[in-house]
C-alpha cells in the first residue's frame, strides 16, 4: 500500500494504479486507495466496473461501494443523482 501511495503522492498515478492492482491480488483493504487513484485520473468507466465487481463481493449496500458510485455519478455529469444518493 505504501508504494502505491508514494507513487500517487509523486503524481505518478499510472504507476500507483499498477502498484495498487498488484497489491489487491493478495491483500484486502486496498480497494479504497485503488478507487481514489481511478477517480483522480478520470478512469471513471473502470471505477464503475470496479464498483460492480466490489458490490458482488461485499454487497451493494457497502458504504464504500456507495460512495464510489456517487463519485461516478458526479464525474459523469449527474450531480443531481449524486446528491440524492
Amino acid at each position: 500500500m505504501a508504494k502505491a501511495e508514494a507513487l500517487r503522492g509523486l503524481g505518478r498515478m499510472e504507476e500507483g494504479l499498477a502498484a495498487s492492482e498488484e497489491q489487491m491480488k493478495g491483500l484486502d483493504q486496498i480497494e479504497r486507495q485503488h478507487t481514489e487513484i481511478l477517480y483522480e485520473i478520470d478512469k471513471i468507466q473502470e471505477l464503475k466496473e470496479f464498483c460492480d465487481r466490489w458490490a458482488k463481493t461485499d454487497g451493494s449496500d457497502d458504504p464504500f461501494v456507495m460512495v464510489n458510485r456517487v463519485k461516478v455519478l458526479f464525474k459523469t455529469g449527474k450531480a443531481g443523482e449524486a446528491v440524492s444518493c
